[in-house]
């Protein structure tokens, strides 16, 4: 089968528009630093690029998600050790009313007790950024307040968990906050009390001189001592769990970023050969064009 000149001047034209791209595609790539503009450059890597990027922006948000369970368990740390301090300097105030001592001491060590309710009630009302930390999902608002002359802690949050999403997949969702009832809530001897309740409880049997409540209430607060210790474990727990997960998050982005750049970023040294030898293919195609025109033209005039 014969082929005419005006079929090799397409095959020619075809072949010099090819290499006429590969040159203009590697030149972008080398300049930019990037071998991956678009899918048609390399469709099986640019859509294994496409799922890299969508799972590092995923881990993005997984890890502000962990900056913010950090922060809001470092709050809750800090406010459980504030009440456990208070609640041992409330215990040590017992202590030295169950001697003997006179009216004068008595008050003075009412008026402490005073004081350590008013701070106790403050870290129960403590917050992380904006959010109080004890609310439940009730957030925007203080959720303790306190009746000095009735001893009554009143508890307008709720019951509800504050979750975020600490890791990809169905179970990724993590608790991070305690509840208001979780931390001053405690049992003794069988009995269901309040942590607030009972240090303003002392202070009556202070204020009274009443030895054997004073014992009693000592008693009942190294049981609230303990539980809010349990509380502090508990965020403890939760705060290492959550920086073991920043740590693997940021070790498997490392991974991740160093295979994006395998699959999308140019290799100059290659780009650079590749480009050389399109160069030479696109100048000797142009020779080969010239000549097979060249040749359809003095056939024509002959």
């Amino acid at each position: 089968m014969r082929i005419s000149f005006a079929i090799q001047k397409d095959n020619t034209l075809s072949w010099i528009n090819k290499r006429q791209e590969n040159v203009s595609r590697l030149s972008n790539a080398i300049t930019s630093g990037t071998r991956l503009s678009s899918p048609a450059d390399d469709p099986t890597s640019w859509a294994r690029a496409f799922n890299v990027k969508q799972t590092l922006r995923e881990y993005d948000s997984i890890l502000g998600n962990l900056d913010f369970a950090t922060g809001w368990n470092e709050a809750t740390d800090s406010a459980l050790n504030d009440i456990s301090d208070l609640i041992s300097q409330a215990r040590q105030v017992g202590i030295s009313a169950s001697g003997p001592s006179g009216l004068d001491q008595s008050e003075a060590l009412a008026s402490q007790l005073d004081v350590i309710i008013t701070q106790v009630v403050e870290a129960l009302n403590s917050q992380y950024g904006d959010q109080y930390v004890f609310a439940g999902t009730a957030t925007s608002s203080a959720p303790f307040s306190f009746d000095d002359s009735t001893g009554t802690l009143t508890y307008s949050g709720d019951s509800g968990q504050v979750k975020v999403r600490t890791d990809r997949g169905s179970n990724g969702v993590s608790t991070v906050n305690l509840t208001g009832t979780d931390v001053t809530s405690f049992t003794s001897g069988g009995d269901a009390l309040n942590i607030v309740q009972e240090v303003w409880e002392l202070k009556q049997a202070v204020s009274t001189e009443d030895t054997n409540a004073i014992t009693e209430k000592l008693n009942t607060l190294e049981d609230a001592f303990n539980s809010i210790a349990s509380k502090t474990t508990t965020t403890g727990q939760r705060l290492s769990a959550l920086e073991t997960k920043q740590s693997a998050i940021t070790s498997l982005q490392t991974v991740m970023k160093s295979r994006l750049s395998d699959l999308q970023d140019t290799d100059l040294a290659d780009a650079i050969t590749s480009l050389t030898q399109e160069q030479t293919a696109y100048q000797a195609a142009l020779k080969v064009f010239s000549m097979t025109d060249s040749l359809n033209l003095a056939s024509l005039l002959g």
